[in-house]
């Protein structure tokens, strides 16, 4: 009697064994489709948090060097945009060739970092604390090159 059960029970035994087998396969398959599903709504949930994250930063650092920019800025310095055709026609000047500055015929100009020495039409310019030069050999305002 045994036998016979146990040869009932075997009969049926590899199709309940395939179908729970087929069963367990879809149930997988639809988990991956859900962790698949979760990955890329965390993708483009982090996609936007980092486009705004970028976009603020952005914001905030522009504002930042901007007022940086300003607090450096001296409060006689016309406005950048202002700034901007005076910044060419310094440019410009660059490109002049001007004349070489002249040895010092003052002795008191000799070494001095002050010294100017140029010609400006026929008006000859030795420094901007003495224009026409020191009347003697020995300027009160002489200071050498600082040598590293």
């Amino acid at each position: 009697m045994t036998a016979r059960c146990d040869k009932a029970l075997m009969a049926g035994f590899p199709q309940k064994m395939e179908d729970w087998l087929k069963e367990w396969l879809t149930e997988i398959e639809m988990t991956l489709l859900q962790v698949d599903r979760f990955f890329q709504d965390m993708q483009q949930a982090i996609g936007v948090a980092v486009a705004d994250l970028d976009a603020t930063l952005e914001t905030t650092l522009e504002s930042a060097i901007a007022q940086l920019q300003r607090a450096d800025e001296p409060d006689w310095l016309p406005p950048s945009e202002e700034r901007e055709p005076l910044l060419m026609r310094l440019e410009d000047l660059e490109l002049l060739e001007w004349p070489a500055a002249e040895t010092p015929s003052h002795r008191a100009c000799v070494g001095c970092r002050h010294y100017h020495g140029q010609y400006y039409g026929s008006n000859f310019l030795v420094c901007a604390m003495h224009p026409y030069g020191q009347g003697d050999d020995h300027c009160p305002d002489w200071e050498g090159y600082a040598h590293s």
